[in-house]
């Protein structure tokens, strides 16, 4: 099996994820404390060949996890992790989850923070808690989101304050974090994104943007409409470049292609939560693919 780049969700919002250990435990069973994770992941899209607005979203999960359950497994299972390929490769992305997560026997809960909030250059936007049943048995309780998917509430490139009052089961959370810069100036087989309607994947495609941090991690996703898997490929935000290889991609006709840069922050407060953040922003086009 090839080694992947698994993501926690603590807060990988991603796509990066709060990470809350250091609070009073709360008990779900008689010899079984429990830890919570404040899982944030925030996402932002826009579009190469358009000068509309993009689209953004925010979620947040504070995940109650047993102390003899393996953390990793339960948020990953809890939808709180961004599963990729190893760097330099790829695959579709259906092949990915091939974990079997060791789950508690009483399952996931989302437990309430109070009042939770993303300040982030002149907007300041609540998140709204949503309740929601146990899915499959996995998890249930609560999950904070944005009101709507406006762009401008969640831009790029700026510091993020993140903030929760907190409850008897979340101690308040007060965390600052630098949002990475959106993809732009991207190329692919050296046409800017943005002028691209068509690509050839027979052969290998190769992809350019301007290098930056090495927290970063880029990853690109072909999508097809015809039913095919799409794939994910993941490269090295630093490098500057990446090849996605011949027939690495099965999909023909009307489709998108988005290139992904994820960066992930771990912040410790002293007597707040540690956290963890996700940044998932892309930069997408509409693509007519052919082999």
């Amino acid at each position: 099996m090839v080694a992947r780049a698994l993501l926690p969700f603590c807060l990988c919002l991603g796509v990066v994820a709060i990470a809350c250990a250091n609070e009073p435990p709360t008990v779900v069973g008689d010899d079984e404390p429990a830890t919570t994770h404040a899982v944030l992941s925030v996402e932002r899209t826009d579009l190469a060949a358009s000068d509309a607005q993009g689209s953004a979203s925010a979620v947040a999960r504070f995940v109650s996890v047993p102390a003899v359950s393996d953390v990793t497994r339960v948020l990953w299972a809890a939808g709180a992790a961004l599963d990729l390929p190893a760097v330099d490769t790829c695959q579709p992305s259906g092949s990915l989850t091939d974990i079997e997560p060791a789950m508690p026997s009483q399952g996931v809960e989302f437990v309430e923070a109070g009042d939770v909030t993303i300040a982030a250059a002149d907007a300041v936007t609540p998140l709204v808690p949503h309740a929601f049943p146990t899915v499959g048995g996995i998890a249930s309780g609560v999950l904070y989101t944005t009101r709507d998917r406006a762009a401008s509430a969640l831009p790029a490139a700026v510091p993020y304050l993140i903030t929760a009052s907190g409850s008897h089961s979340v101690p308040a959370i007060h965390a600052v974090v630098l949002a990475p810069r959106s993809p732009a100036q991207v190329s692919v087989g050296g046409v800017p994104l943005g002028e691209l309607t068509e690509l050839h994947t027979g052969g290998a495609v190769e992809i350019s943007w301007p290098r930056a941090s090495r927290r970063n991690l880029i990853y690109t996703e072909l999508l097809a409409y015809d039913g095919s898997p799409s794939v994910l490929c993941t490269f090295r935000d630093e490098t500057g470049a990446g090849t996605i290889p011949a027939d690495a991609f099965a999909g023909t006709g009307n489709g998108r292609l988005a290139v992904h840069r994820v960066r992930g922050k771990h912040v410790e407060s002293g007597s707040s939560p540690s956290s963890d953040v996700r940044f998932d922003f892309q930069l997408a086009a509409a693509i007519d693919f052919s082999r």
